[in-house]
């Protein structure tokens, strides 16, 4: 007589690769890949509906720049940024102490008060250095195909909102302080004067009160049809035209590295409220506002908070990381490792390091299973991968399973970083089809541009999770 056999699983060959990421991922309307070839070589491809079809299939070119080449290109951009706009000291009596001179640009959030021409005149050099290190550097030289690519590239790039995913394990560029070149892009529509119009503002509401009135993504153009704004006659504002020229306030962007970023994600059970988490130092944003993204973080969620590392270590060893939204709020520096290149480590209260090697120690036993929350990395740099490519942390989280990371590619300032922050929490709590990730960025991006004058809101950077928000259907909140 036959008779059931019971069976006990003792090991998961697939590694979890059991579900299929969500279907109602939408094509982006570019993908850019940079393969790193033997020679020190650089195979630029690019493929998607915004670009015209070829006869011989996606767009490619070997450029001529090495990675060496770009990557010290791209140091020098970031250490621009510190230089004219984090470290920025107005000029004072020579001989006064050196406690009289002030910050201005990382001391105050909001940059509109200020005096506008030397603001101009910093902004104005580093859209020069975005637009030399993209079309000089990176995509320089005078071969056919290398022109021919790049001229598809820029006029692809001089449009607006489009959705681009810039794929490369082997080089990392921070894309959105990379720029167009004087007079390719166009003027700003109406309403944009000054950096633009703040897409996720609703009349009379406040901005963090307010989410995505309007969507580009429900008004796709059809396949071949190119472009998705009609630009008006330019607006009279110097410093806004320079901030259309950021690749950062032009489009939604996501950097990845790796063909398969996340399996689908298990949904609480219904009428379950988000899991949040503010892992903080506690000694980190005296005197702004990072009191209050900690009340918007709690309010309508399963809230934890954490500062010690072994309260972090305890809860990342555990199979499930019951969380759709992590927030970390504190430093963020490049350490030596010994013979090895720099990477990078956060601290929280205690000081002990956390970095990429730490998040795959308490991680790699499960495989990307039971770890997918989207993660806001409110520390410098928190979105750059430095040198040493394979242990950068929000890298690592992608790879740990996270729907996305988002950060800080410089030495981000804390009064405009808390207030970024605020402006996220809110937005991405909302939920909502239309409060993606990406549209949320781009959307603040230009809104601290038009409202504050302030740069600092292109200088946040996604790793993945461009399309990833709260869905709210029947009520309840969870990440796809």
């Amino acid at each position: 007589m036959s008779r059931m056999l019971d069976v006990r699983v003792v090991q998961d060959p697939s590694a979890g690769f059991s579900v299929l990421p969500p279907p109602t991922l939408t094509v982006p309307d570019l993908t850019l890949t940079l393969d790193v070839l033997a020679g020190d070589r650089i195979r630029a491809r690019m493929s998607g509906p915004a670009l015209p079809v070829l006869p011989g299939g996606e767009h490619t070119a070997v450029l001529a720049a090495t990675p060496a080449g770009v990557r010290q290109a791209v140091a020098s951009l970031i250490l621009l940024w510190k230089s004219v706009l984090v470290d920025y000291e107005p000029p004072t009596d020579p001989g006064a102490p050196r406690s009289a001179r002030s910050r201005p640009y990382a001391a105050n959030a909001d940059l509109g008060a200020l005096p506008q021409g030397p603001l101009r005149e910093a902004v104005a050099g580093l859209a020069r250095r975005g637009a030399y290190v993209l079309f000089d550097v990176l995509l320089g030289g005078r071969e056919e195909a290398v022109t021919s690519f790049r001229g598809h590239l820029r006029e692809v790039l001089s449009r607006q909102d489009l959705r681009i995913r810039c794929d490369s394990s082997d080089l990392f560029l921070p894309w959105p302080l990379l720029c167009l070149s004087a007079g390719t892009a166009p003027p700003a529509g109406p309403g944009r004067a000054g950096g633009g119009s703040d897409d996720g503002a609703v009349a009379g509401v406040p901005p963090t009160a307010a989410l995505a009135s309007t969507s580009t993504l429900a008004s796709r153009p059809a396949p071949g049809v190119v472009g998705h704004r009609v630009s008006a006659p330019p607006a009279a504002d110097p410093l806004g035209a320079l901030f259309e020229r950021f690749l950062g306030h032009r489009h939604q962007l996501e950097h990845t590295g790796d063909p398969y970023p996340c399996i689908a994600p298990r949904s609480p059970a219904p009428g379950q409220r988000p899991g949040v988490s503010l892992n903080r130092d506690d000694r980190v944003g005296y005197r702004t506002r990072a009191d209050d993204v900690a009340l918007a973080l709690q309010k309508g969620t399963r809230f934890t908070e954490r500062s010690r590392y072994t309260e972090l270590i305890t809860a990342l060893d555990a199979p499930e990381w019951d969380e759709e939204l992590t927030y970390f709020w504190c430093h963020g520096a490049f350490t030596p490792g010994g013979p090895d290149l720099p990477h990078l480590a956060i601290r929280l209260s205690d000081d002990t390091l956390i970095d990429g090697h730490t998040i795959r120690t308490y991680r790699a036993p499960y495989q990307r299973r039971g770890f997918h929350p989207f993660v806001l990395l409110n520390a410098c740099h928190g979105a750059t991968a430095g040198e040493c490519d394979r242990s950068f942390l929000s890298r690592v989280l992608v790879e740990s399973g996270a729907q996305g990371v988002l950060g800080p590619l410089i030495e981000m300032p804390q009064a405009f970083a808390a207030e970024y922050a605020l402006e996220f929490v809110v937005r991405y709590l909302a939920g909502g089809p239309r409060a993606t990730a990406g549209r949320i960025t781009l959307d603040l991006a230009r809104h601290f541009a038009r409202t504050y004058r302030s740069p600092f809101g292109m200088a946040y950077a996604l790793h993945s999770g461009m399309d990833t928000h709260l869905d709210t259907d029947e009520g309840t909140p969870h990440a796809r």
